[in-house]
Order: structure tokens, then C-alpha cells, then sequence
């Protein structure tokens, strides 16, 4: 496949406003052709791996490529496309696809959280992300019982400290429930004295609805061009622990000192997301 079907056909699925600018390719996607694609929510070394042993040649993930498996990237010459924010609020993308599954309504974005409404009880919405993104285990706060009704909706790392406005947006918007990654004590402290229930999709897991989805479109366009593989390989949920790019401050976070955590490792993560 050509490289400017390829290209084409991407702008397609992320148009607009959506794409950016930063669609970018590492390295340069070139002139050489497309054989084979594989999608991935990240670029673990054990999906470089199998991409490399499937004879991909481009692989394209949500999260960005940071240095995993370099040695097999460069031999195999495996091209890297993250999409990350781009795919986020694309009209089929990461956000719709959640908001679909939770069935919400009345949706609007307010400083980068989407929120919207509806009638269910904390136990299952719960259900609902555990089959909308394949877990068995959803950590959250609040009464397996009581009502939601409002829902907001933040990807990636809502519940670390240097996040609380995204919290702060939710309890100004009447939101009762908030979904996002890497449930911190902060954040449990904030949804106990505000009787906000939180569910942590996991930072990586909430992505994955939303790209298999991105799988699946990219493949019916491909059709009679080349396969799409969809490699489910994950960071851990919570990046702190052991996503690869932040081993060197690794002893810098632990959750029972979350609220006193130095800014270094917080502008850090701004950066990458």
C-alpha cells in the first residue's frame, strides 16, 4: 500500500481540529510501502516483539513510542504512529466510544472533561466498563448502591494529585461520579469529603475500547490494501509502578505520600500526555 493512501484515509478518521498538527510518524514514515499494520493502546516491548515476528511494518498505538525494544525497532526498521490525544474526541475515537457504552446523555466537554447524564446505580456502571474495556477488576470508590446520574469523564491520570482540577470541575458541574486513571488517596480523600464515587478505568485499559474500534475502521478502509492486527499487550494501569520511561523515579511515589509529591515528576507526565 501506498504511503498517501495511508495518509489519506488516516486524515479521514481524524479530521480537523482533531489530528492537530502532531500526527507524526517515527521515524519519517517515507516512501516505502505499507505491507502490513498492527494497532496497539501501547508500544510494550512485548507488542514490538510480535509485531516484528508477524511481519508488521508500521505500528501504530495511542500511547507514544518512548525507546521499548529500540534495538529490535531499529533491525526490524518497524515504523511508530501514536495517536494519543488525537484519537481522543475524533468523532469515533476513545471519548464517543465510552460515552456510548455508558450510554450518556446531554454530553458536553468542560475543561477537558466530558460529562453527561444518566439513571443507573454505581454497581453498573461499574458492569458496564468492565465489559466495555475487558477487565475483571475495576477499583472505585462509593456505594455499590446509590444512584448515578451525572458522570464525568477525564482519560489518562484524573486521579493523581496535580490533576485536582480536573475533580474540582466535577463537583462545580454537579457531577456525582468520575471516571479515570491511577486512583491516588488524594483523590479519595477529595470523593469522601465531596461524596464523589470514583471508577479507575485504568490508564492504558480505558484506551482500549477505542482503539480496537479504530482497529476495525482502519481495517474496513485496508481492505484491499493490507491486514490490520490488533495487539493487546498493556503498560501496567498505573504508570508509577512500572511503565518503563519513569523506572528512574520509580522511589519518588508511593500512595501514602501522594499529597506531598515534588512537581518534577508531575510536569514530567504533562509532557508525555
Amino acid at each position: 500500500m501506498e504511503v498517501e493512501t495511508l495518509v489519506h484515509i488516516l486524515q479521514e478518521l481524524i479530521p480537523g481540529k482533531n489530528a492537530g498538527g502532531s500526527l507524526r510518524f517515527v521515524p519519517d514514515l517515507g516512501t516505502l510501502p505499507v505491507g502490513r499494520i498492527g494497532v496497539a493502546v501501547d508500544p510494550t516491548p512485548e507488542n514490538i516483539q510480535t509485531a516484528v515476528e508477524r511481519g508488521i511494518d508500521l505500528l501504530i498505538t495511542y500511547h507514544p513510542w518512548t525507546g521499548e525494544a529500540t534495538e529490535i525497532v531499529n533491525h526490524a526498521n518497524l515504523r511508530l504512529l501514536a495517536l494519543h490525544g488525537n484519537w481522543d474526541s475524533a468523532p469515533a475515537g476513545i471519548l464517543p466510544e465510552l460515552v456510548q457504552a455508558c450510554e450518556l446523555r446531554e454530553v458536553a466537554e468542560r475543561d477537558g472533561v466530558m460529562i453527561g447524564t444518566t439513571e443507573t446505580a454505581l454497581r453498573g456502571l461499574i458492569e458496564v466498563c468492565q465489559r466495555t474495556l475487558e477487565l475483571t477488576v475495576v477499583p472505585y470508590f462509593g456505594e455499590l448502591r446509590s444512584p448515578v446520574r451525572k458522570v464525568g469523564i477525564y482519560l489518562g491520570s484524573g486521579f493523581l494529585p496535580h490533576r485536582r482540577a480536573v475533580w474540582e470541575t466535577c463537583r462545580a458541574q454537579g457531577c456525582d461520579t468520575l471516571l479515570s486513571g491511577e486512583l491516588t488517596m488524594a483523590a479519595l480523600r477529595f470523593g469522601t469529603e465531596h461524596q464523589l464515587k470514583l471508577i479507575d478505568l485504568g490508564h492504558s485499559a480505558a484506551a482500549r475500547a477505542g482503539m480496537n474500534k479504530f482497529r476495525r475502521l482502519l481495517a474496513e478502509r485496508l481492505s484491499d490494501h493490507c491486514p490490520v492486527d490488533f495487539l493487546d499487550g498493556l503498560y501496567s494501569c498505573n504508570y508509577f509502578t512500572s511503565y518503563s520511561i519513569l523506572d528512574n523515579y520509580s522511589a519518588a511515589f508511593t500512595e501514602s505520600d501522594d499529597l506531598e509529591m515534588g512537581p518534577e515528576l508531575f510536569s514530567f507526565i504533562e509532557k508525555m500526555e
